[in-house]
């Protein structure tokens, strides 16, 4: 098999002590409910390689939403997810029941011991307010921890964006 194609191939990842160190932090970030977890690296470096080896080690108890193109508004967003997840929504299903949708998704998983996270590759796409409503989604919670984790993978424009005052409040979460 050729190693280096256009598309990622997890299992021709070379573990350095780089990688291995940031796909630790990430089942870490996962496994113990951290809500956000953030991987930022330059074009090539390997951030979605990363995801997926990540996506083929998590256990069957994590459920996994993979968005490789977050150029979406948070409403478009929250469709996706549901729809990942097995529970596609009626068109024009207003926010506040998708919100209660995907709460009831993710309390069902957490009473079944299990756990849900979203990733978002290309995570620089986002606009200012969609990383916000992510936020303000990561509250769903139980009274113990958090039901919901995200890990954003993206350029080192993320990193600029999340530098923002108006978003300090998500950059303290990850």
């Amino acid at each position: 098999e050729k190693p280096f194609n256009l598309t990622p191939d997890p299992k021709f990842l070379y573990l350095n002590a780089s990688y291995r160190e940031a796909l630790a932090a990430l089942r870490y970030g996962v496994n113990e409910r951290k809500g956000f977890v953030s991987l930022i690296g330059e074009a090539g470096t390997g951030k979605t390689t990363l995801l997926r080896r990540l996506l083929a080690e998590l256990g069957p108890e994590v459920r996994s939403v993979l968005t490789l193109n977050p150029a979406v508004d948070f409403d478009e967003l929250l469709v996706f997810i549901l729809t990942d997840l097995g529970c596609p929504p009626a068109p024009g299903t207003p926010k506040l029941q998708l919100l209660q949708a995907l709460n009831a998704e993710l309390l069902d998983t957490l009473a079944r011991g299990g756990n849900v996270v979203v990733l978002i590759d290309e995570a620089q796409g986002l606009s200012i307010s969609v990383l916000e409503q992510l936020r303000l989604l990561s509250n769903l919670e139980t009274a113990k921890e958090k039901i919901l984790q995200f890990v954003l993978a993206g350029q080192p424009e993320l990193d600029g964006m999340l530098a923002r005052p108006e978003l300090r409040q998500l950059r303290q979460r990850i």
